[in-house]
């Protein structure tokens, strides 16, 4: 059996079973047979007890052996079952492995493997856990339920959800389980998680439950995102070597619990090479899983106060990276203080970020003492010789300092090849409710890239609607004309 780090627990056919599945080491499989035996292997990071572990640091993990494995049943004792006396009791051998015989099926139980080590002179103890259920049919085959700091984290918050009466100790609690260890799944890709220290015991409510529950209880912000530019994610530390790098923008509806932004791939020197929309359901963790509206890439991330973090790829897994962005409320508004460096230019085009900015000290177009703000909402064009055209989604991202961001999308025919539905356009705001803009994908090669966009309100104003027109964009490109848009501010 190899070892490492492992964390993802899922259900069985016949019945549940913690499943742990590589995500980089540590445990093994854990599958339920319906049995009344059950075995394991116990296993702790490299290093432990000298440091608490967290989802965000990387290690090997070896075999705990010698340790002294207790079973408790909460189906009998619920969530105070831990704090008495255990059913059984055994001790791992030289390889970290365990075995329970004669259970009772269909029961629910917390194994616990403690161990006193010395560090640095100290005498440590370890407590390691892990939740495992038996069948109710008979089966020849035993439950295997491996323990690490991933199961022990999972174990916490069943304790907790159990003392709250939030679920019920008769009940096959693998749904459970599994629903928590998804969202820890996803805050691990975005680049955090709860922490847990293997020195405390599961009845600490200063380890497991509490910081599970702080995770929990973070509070998501609503609004405006503004993303990181690929010049500052090349020097991410964890975008280090690699060639494409995205800028993401997002908008967050807290009230829906809905995240909807825009992904843009572009070298280090910002030119961009892709451009797509996405929406998610916002996981009450605040977390996300999104794949692009035209499929050739997946989002995740987590809400984390005024910050969004997360992990993005493409559909073939040629190209990934990480993303950051910073909530609009955050950012310095233009009267001073830093603003958002200049967006990426285009590639195969003469398209420029930035426009003029002249007459924008005397008309009333401000920002209305926003810093930063977000329109989402719907664009229409006419075909020629039709009463009919394109239509689909409208995304306006305006920055502290005025410029903005303009990405648009074609939903009415799926038969078009990306480049020839979207289109995405820097910019500034400029006088007399008019949005200065260049294109910047998708441009035919050579082209003079140019458009414009009107509003009917003062930006800064819960709704807009107004006109738009583009040119120089790819030929077939349906953005290649004119229509109308309405948007609301998030």
């Amino acid at each position: 059996m190899k070892v490492g780090r492992y964390l993802l627990l899922g259900l069985a056919a016949a019945g549940f079973g913690v499943a742990l599945t590589g995500c980089g080491g540590g445990g093994g499989s854990v599958g339920t047979r319906s049995t009344t035996s059950l075995t394991g292997t116990v296993t702790v990071p490299s290093g432990t007890p000298t440091r608490g572990v967290s989802f965000r640091a990387t290690s090997t993990n070896v075999p705990l052996p010698g340790a002294s494995v207790s079973l408790y049943d909460i189906t009998q004792g619920g969530a105070n079952a831990i704090a008495g006396s255990p059913v059984a009791t055994t001790t791992t051998d030289a390889n970290g492995n365990y075995q329970f015989q004669n259970l009772p099926p269909g029961h629910n139980f917390v194994v616990q493997a403690s161990k006193t080590v010395t560090s640095t002179g100290t005498p440590t103890t370890i407590t390691v856990a892990t939740y495992a259920s038996t069948s109710t049919s008979s089966s020849s085959g035993p439950v295997v339920a491996d323990a690490d700091e991933n199961t022990t984290l999972a174990v916490g918050y069943l304790l907790q959800q159990l003392k709250a009466n939030l679920a019920s100790n008769t009940a096959n609690l693998g749904t459970l389980v599994s629903q928590f260890v998804q969202q820890v799944l996803a805050q691990e890709q975005a680049g955090h998680g709860p922490n847990i220290d293997l020195t405390k015991q599961l009845t600490d409510q200063e380890n497991v439950a509490e910081q599970v529950e702080q995770e929990e209880a973070q509070a998501v912000i609503g609004g405006a995102y503004v993303g990181q530019p690929p010049s500052q994610a090349a020097s991410d530390e964890e975008n280090e070597g690699k060639a494409v790098h995205a800028l993401v923008d997002l908008v967050v509806d807290s009230t829906h619990s809905t995240v909807q932004g825009v992904l843009v791939l572009a070298s280090s020197g910002g030119s961009v090479s892709d451009a797509d929309s996405f929406s998610a359901t916002l996981q009450s963790d605040g977390s996300f899983t999104a794949t692009t509206t035209d499929a050739s890439y997946t989002v995740t991330g987590v809400v984390d106060g005024e910050e969004m973090h997360g992990h993005w790829a493409s559909a073939n897994g040629q190209l990934d990276g990480h993303w950051e962005a910073t909530h609009a409320s955050a950012q310095s508004d233009s009267s001073g203080g830093s603003t958002p460096p200049p967006p990426p230019t285009g590639s195969g085009g003469s398209g420029s970020s930035g426009g003029s900015q002249s007459g924008s000290q005397d008309n009333t177009n401000t920002l209305t003492g926003t810093p930063g703000a977000a329109y989402v909402g719907t664009f229409s064009a006419q075909a020629a010789g039709s009463s009919s055209g394109p239509s689909g989604s409208w995304f306006l991202f305006l920055f502290p300092n005025k410029e903005l961001l303009l990405y648009a999308h074609d939903n009415t025919d799926t038969t078009l090849p990306h480049n020839q539905k979207v289109v995405l356009a820097f910019g500034s705001l400029g006088s007399n409710n008019t949005l200065s803009l260049t294109p910047v994908f998708p441009l035919a090669s050579g082209a003079s890239a140019s458009a414009t966009i009107s509003a009917s309100a003062a930006i800064g104003q819960p709704s807009l609607q107004g006109s738009w027109s583009c040119s120089g964009l790819v030929s077939g490109n349906v953005f290649n004309g004119s229509g109308t848009w309405t948007a609301t501010l998030f």
